[in-house]
C-alpha cells in the first residue's frame, strides 16, 4: 500500500494518476483540478514507493518558479533527497546538458548564452554589416527565433512566408547566415538555440541520446499544452525507448499559439504512444458550479477530442453578473463602483480582486477611474499604462510642446528615435548651456541653428558638436516649428465669422491646440511611429502602437474640446491656445505609482497574464464580438477556437464572484465602434446569469428614444422605430421595423458603399454588421452611424 501521506485528500482519478505504474501517461487536469498536487506526488510516488533514485528523474515546468516550488513540495513528501533531482524549465535543462556535450556541436564548453536583448544587438550588428536598417533588428530576430521555435530551418520558413504572401524583411536569408557566422564566432548561442542545439545533439550522436534516455528514466512534464515543436520534439526523443513519460495538461487551456506553442503536440500525444493511459481530472476545486457551468458552455463550442465537464462538490453559488455599459468611461466608473461596493461591504480585500481584458491599452480608461477614487491597483504581467515607455515618450514630446523649458523631458526624447545626437553630444549643449547663461536646452537648439559653431571644452578638450548632430537638431525642431505655424495661421482663421473648425489644422474652434491632433503631428513628423514599427518584434510593435492609439483616443476626449475658460486651474495658463494641452498633460500625469499599499490592490491583467491564476472575484472588461473574440482571431484558422480556450481561461479564474462588462460603443486605439455583447455571453444559459444596465446607458438610450420621437429616424428617412410597439411579441426580429435587411446594399458617409451581412434590432438600437468594399467589415449603431439604402 502506498503510504498515507502520498495519497490522502486525493481524489479517485488523482490517485489513480499519481499511483501509474510504468508506460505513459497523459493527465488531462482541468482548470482548479489541483494538476500540481499530482504531479508532485506522483513524483514522490516514484521516488518513495516504486524506489525510482530521484537522480533518474526529469520533471520539466515552465517557469524558474514553478521548478522550485514543485522541488519544495516533493521535499516535503520525501526529505532531502528530492534536490537532487533535475526539476527545471526546458532552457535550463538544456543548457545544463550542453554544458558538458557541447563540444560535440563544435562549441567550447564555457559557451555563453545569449539573452534576448544580447540577440537583437547581434541582430542589429548583422544588418549594420549588410548595409541594412538596424532599426529592424526586432523583425528580424522574431522571424528567426519563430522559425527555430516551430522546428524549421529559417531559409525554409522564409520560402513558406514568401509563398503565402506574408512579409519577409530584405536579404532576410544572407542576414540570417549572418547572424549565425557571428554567433558562432563568438562561441555564444541565442535562447533558441538551446532548444534546437539538444534536439540537434540527440540526432547526429546515438551515444548521447542512449545516455539520456538512460540517466532520465522517468520524464514528467507540466503544462504540455503550452510546448512548442522543438519542446515536443525533445521529450519524444528522451522518452521514445523507455516509454516512462508523464505529461500534464489541458488542450482547453492552450492560448498560447503567438508564442509558437501548439495544441497539437498534446492532442496527437497518443499518436506517439499509443499504449497511453488518459486520466481526466473533472472535479474543480477552486469555483463554484455557476462558473464552471458558464465556462463549460464556452468550451462546448470547440471540437473537443478529449472533451471534460468540470464540476465541484462545493457551493452553486451567486448568478454571473452581465453589465451593459454605454461606453468605456462608463465601463470604467461602474468597475470602480462595484469594487468600492465590494469593499463597503468588506466581502473580500483588495487582493482578492482582479480585473481583466483582451489586450492592453484597455486598462487606461480602468487605471484612470481607480486612481481618481483612490483604489490601490497593480498591472500583472506588464505596466501601468502610462508607465510604459512608448506612452512616457509621447507624453514627453508633448511635454516639450507646451513647456520648452523641461530639459528632463526634451533630453528623454531629442535621440528618441535616435538621429545622430547621442549622449556626447548632449553632454556638449548641457555644458554650452551652462557656460552661456541659457535658461533651458531647448534655446540652445533654437541658437545652433544660427550658430553651428557649438564648443565647449569638456574634460580639458575642446569639443564641438557635429554636422550630424546639427542636422538631427534641426529634424528635432522641426516637428515644433511647423506646429507654430499652424498655430500661427489657425490663429488668423480665427478672425473670421465664417472659419468652421473642419478649415482649422491644430486649433479647435475655442482656439485651443488640440492635443490629439498636435501628438499625432509630433509623432508622425518625429518619425517616432515609423521608428516603433520596425524596432521591435511585431507582437510587441502592434502592442506599442496600439497603446499609441489608446493615448491619441484619450486625447480627443470632449473634454479638450469645451471652452476652457471655467477652468480655474488653468486662469494662468499662457499663450491661452495651450490650455487644452496643459489640461490633458495634467490628467495624464495623476496615476497612482505606488503598487505596494497596506489595504492591498486590485490585480489589472491580460486574459494571457491570468493563466494560473486565481480570485475570489473577477471582472471581464470589454466582452464585445470583435473586441473579444478578437476581430483577427475569427477570421484565422483556429482563431476562434484559441478564443473560446482564452474565454474559459478567464472564467475559470473566479472563485465565487464573476462579473462581464460590455459597451454600446468603445473608443479603442483612437478608433470608435458601436457593438453587440459578446458571443461568448450568449453561450451561457440564461439561468446562470443575470444582465443589467448602467445608469448611463439607460439615461443616454432615453434621451435618444426621446430624439428619435421628435425627428424620427436616421435610417435613410425611414419612419422611426421607436414609435412602433416593439417587444410586444418576443418571437419577432423587429428587423422590418427599420427599412433594412441583411443582404441589403447601403452607402455610408466615412466608410462608402457595403452589403449588409448581419442586422440586430431592440427597443434601443438597430446594430448592423456591413461589409464595406474598401474598409472591410464593421459593426456599426445605425442611430449614430447612418447609413442609407442604395
Amino acid at each position: 500500500m502506498p503510504s498515507h501521506n502520498l495519497t490522502s485528500g486525493l481524489n479517485q482519478s488523482q490517485l489513480d494518476a499519481v499511483t501509474h505504474q510504468t508506460g505513459p501517461l497523459l493527465v488531462l487536469a482541468g482548470a482548479g483540478s489541483g494538476k500540481t498536487r499530482v504531479l508532485t506526488h506522483r513524483i514522490s510516488y516514484l521516488i518513495a514507493e516504486l524506489g525510482i533514485s530521484p537522480y533518474q528523474i526529469l520533471a520539466i515546468t515552465f517557469t524558474k518558479k514553478a521548478a522550485q516550488e514543485m522541488k519544495e513540495r516533493v521535499g516535503a513528501l520525501v526529505g532531502p533527497r528530492a534536490q537532487t533531482m533535475w526539476v527545471s524549465t526546458f532552457h535550463s535543462a538544456c543548457a545544463r546538458i550542453l554544458r558538458t556535450k557541447a563540444g560535440l556541436l563544435g562549441y567550447d564548453s564555457n559557451y555563453n548564452i545569449y539573452d534576448q536583448a544580447d540577440s537583437k544587438t547581434l541582430t542589429k550588428e548583422t544588418l549594420l554589416s549588410l548595409g541594412l536598417d538596424g532599426r529592424n533588428a526586432g523583425m528580424y530576430q522574431s522571424l528567426i527565433s519563430r522559425a527555430k521555435n516551430e522546428d524549421k530551418d529559417p531559409l525554409v520558413f522564409a520560402e513558406e512566408l514568401r509563398d503565402s504572401n506574408s512579409l519577409v524583411p530584405p536579404q532576410f536569408e544572407d542576414a540570417y547566415r549572418r547572424y549565425e557566422q557571428l554567433k558562432r564566432s563568438n562561441n555564444g548561442m541565442d535562447f533558441d538555440d538551446l532548444l534546437c542545439n539538444i534536439v540537434k545533439l540527440f540526432e547526429i550522436s546515438e551515444e548521447t541520446l542512449i545516455e539520456y534516455q538512460n540517466k532520465f528514466q522517468h520524464v514528467l512534464v507540466d503544462e504540455y499544452q503550452d510546448t512548442n515543436p522543438v519542446q515536443n520534439k525533445l521529450i519524444i526523443q528522451l522518452a521514445k525507448e523507455h516509454r516512462n513519460i508523464c505529461v500534464v495538461g489541458d488542450p482547453d487551456q492552450s492560448i498560447y499559439a503567438f508564442r509558437a506553442a501548439d495544441i497539437k503536440n498534446i492532442l496527437q500525444f497518443e499518436n506517439n504512444f499509443p499504449d497511453v493511459t488518459v486520466i481526466p481530472l473533472e472535479q474543480n476545486y477552486r469555483s463554484t458550479q455557476i462558473i464552471l457551468d458558464a465556462a463549460n458552455s464556452v468550451i462546448e463550442q470547440n471540437h473537443r477530442p478529449y472533451a471534460k465537464n468540470l464540476w465541484t462538490d462545493g457551493e452553486m453559488g451567486d448568478q454571473i453578473s452581465s453589465i451593459q455599459v454605454f461606453d468605456e468611461k462608463d465601463e470604467a466608473e461602474e468597475v470602480g463602483r462595484e469594487i468600492r461596493k465590494i469593499q463597503d461591504l468588506q466581502k473580500y480585500a483588495l487582493d482578492d480582486i482582479a480585473v481583466f481584458y483582451r489586450t492592453n491599452a484597455q486598462s487606461r480608461a480602468l487605471e484612470e477611474v481607480l486612481t481618481r477614487n483612490k483604489i490601490h491597483y497593480k498591472v500583472i504581467g506588464g505596466l501601468r499604462f502610462y508607465e510604459r515607455k512608448e506612452i512616457k515618450d509621447a507624453l514627453a514630446y508633448l511635454n516639450v510642446l507646451n513647456n520648452p523649458q523641461d530639459d528632463l523631458s526634451l533630453e528623454r526624447i531629442l535621440n528618441e528615435p535616435t538621429r545622430g545626437i547621442g549622449k556626447g553630444a548632449r553632454e556638449i549643449l548641457k555644458k554650452y548651456k551652462e557656460e552661456k547663461g541659457f535658461n533651458n536646452l531647448y534655446e540652445v537648439l533654437l541658437q545652433s541653428q544660427s550658430n553651428e559653431n557649438i564648443k565647449v571644452e569638456i574634460g580639458g578638450k575642446e569639443k564641438q558638436l557635429s554636422a550630424g548632430a546639427l542636422k538631427g537638431v534641426k529634424k528635432f525642431l522641426k516637428a515644433y516649428l511647423s506646429i507654430f505655424e499652424m498655430v500661427k495661421h489657425d490663429l488668423s482663421l480665427l478672425q473670421s465669422p465664417e472659419t468652421t473648425s473642419k478649415s482649422l489644422s491644430i486649433l479647435n474652434e475655442h482656439g485651443y491646440i488640440c492635443p490629439q491632433r498636435a501628438l499625432s503631428h509630433l509623432l508622425i513628423e518625429t518619425e517616432y511611429l515609423e521608428s516603433l514599427e520596425k524596432s521591435g518584434d511585431p507582437i510587441t510593435n502592434a502592442t506599442r502602437i496600439e497603446n499609441l492609439s489608446e493615448l491619441l483616443g484619450a486625447a480627443d476626449d470632449d473634454q479638450y474640446k469645451q471652452d476652457l475658460n471655467v477652468h480655474e486651474e488653468l486662469s494662468d495658463v499662457e499663450p491661452n491656445h495651450m490650455k487644452a494641452v496643459t489640461l490633458f498633460l495634467n490628467n495624464s500625469s495623476l496615476t497612482d505609482s505606488s503598487e505596494d499599499h497596506e489595504g492591498g490592490s486590485v490585480s489589472l491583467m491580460t486574459l494571457h497574464s491570468s493563466k494560473g491564476l486565481e480570485y475570489p472575484s473577477v471582472f471581464i472588461m470589454g466582452m464585445e464580438d470583435e473586441l473579444f473574440p478578437f476581430p483577427r482571431a475569427i477570421f484565422e484558422d483556429g482563431g476562434l477556437d484559441e478564443e473560446h480556450r482564452l474565454a474559459y481561461v478567464g472564467i475559470t479564474r473566479a472563485e465565487n464572484n464573476l462579473y462581464f462588462t460590455h459597451a454600446h460603443k468603445r473608443t479603442l486605439h483612437g478608433q470608435t465602434t458601436y457593438n453587440i455583447p459578446s458571443r461568448f455571453i450568449g453561450y451561457i444559459p440564461e439561468r446562470l446569469i443575470t444582465h443589467r444596465k448602467s445608469r448611463k446607458f439607460e439615461s443616454e438610450m432615453s434621451s435618444r428614444m426621446n430624439q428619435r420621437s421628435n425627428f424620427g429616424s436616421r435610417l435613410g428617412g425611414v419612419q422611426a422605430w421607436s414609435n412602433s410597439k416593439l417587444g410586444e411579441d418576443s418571437d419577432k426580429s423587429n428587423v422590418d421595423q427599420i427599412g433594412l435587411k441583411v443582404g441589403d446594399n447601403v452607402n455610408h458617409d466615412m466608410f462608402g458603399d457595403g452589403v449588409i451581412v448581419k442586422l440586430e434590432v431592440n427597443e434601443y438600437e438597430a446594430i448592423a454588421t456591413i461589409n464595406f468594399a474598401d474598409e472591410g467589415q464593421k459593426t456599426l449603431d445605425l442611430s449614430w452611424a447612418p447609413v442609407t439604402k442604395i
